[in-house]
């Protein structure tokens, strides 16, 4: 469990690194470049405050960005225990990424996942593993009849289309889409709260067991 004064003092400048019987070395939140959140782990139980994170997230870059208008911090949320379970929204989280899988909570096949990332980020973050779709090709170098190179500047796809490849399963992926189709025509907000309900009728069962 995340503990937000802790997070606090680390955004602060006053989280110990080094203790020492004479100097202490504190962390410098300036060397800090994402912050990367559970949300929910595998198998503890344990719901992270991402809403909070993401506010004390804000409020840094509001009294930290440059000039330029470069965020200082970014945030990524792993939801991938909470989606399917829990009524999301990244706006409400103030992340700037958010990953989760398919094949958990949403019910979706095995082997899918989702990454929403904010489009102005997107569109300046480099993928580490690129195709044709992700960059397409614009000029091909011939001589003669065979193949020399590819010519022209190198330009990723606007968005998150930069990190997608050519090759994909779609029978997956449209089943992906049926899942979330089906997971917002029950209501996020009703599977949120039975999920709760549940839970909470599991626990005192459990705790009526001698």
């Amino acid at each position: 469990l995340v503990d937000l004064p802790t997070f606090k003092s680390m955004l602060d400048g006053e989280f110990p690194l080094v203790e020492e019987s004479s100097t202490t070395t504190y962390l410098d939140p300036k060397s800090i470049a994402i912050v990367c959140l559970t949300h929910i782990p595998t198998n503890s139980g344990v719901v992270n405050p991402a809403r909070e994170i993401g506010e004390m997230i804000s409020d840094y870059n509001k009294r930290h960005t440059t000039q330029a208008g470069k965020l200082p911090l970014l945030y990524l949320l792993d939801a991938c225990q909470s989606v399917g379970q829990m009524d999301l929204d990244v706006k409400e989280l103030r992340c700037h990424g958010l990953c989760a899988t398919g094949r958990k909570y949403l019910r979706g096949p095995r082997g899918t996942g989702f990454l929403f990332v904010r489009y102005e980020i997107a569109s300046v973050l480099e993928p580490s593993h690129i195709d044709h779709a992700a960059a397409p090709v614009k000029q091909v170098i011939t001589n003669e009849n065979s193949l020399v190179g590819l010519g022209g500047k190198q330009e990723y796809q606007r968005g998150a289309r930069r990190f997608e490849f050519w090759e994909s399963n779609v029978a997956n992926r449209l089943g992906l889409g049926l899942a979330a189709d089906r997971a917002l025509s029950i209501g996020m907000v009703t599977i949120e709260r039975q999920c709760k309900q549940r839970g909470r009728f599991l626990i005192e069962q459990l705790g009526a067991i001698d």
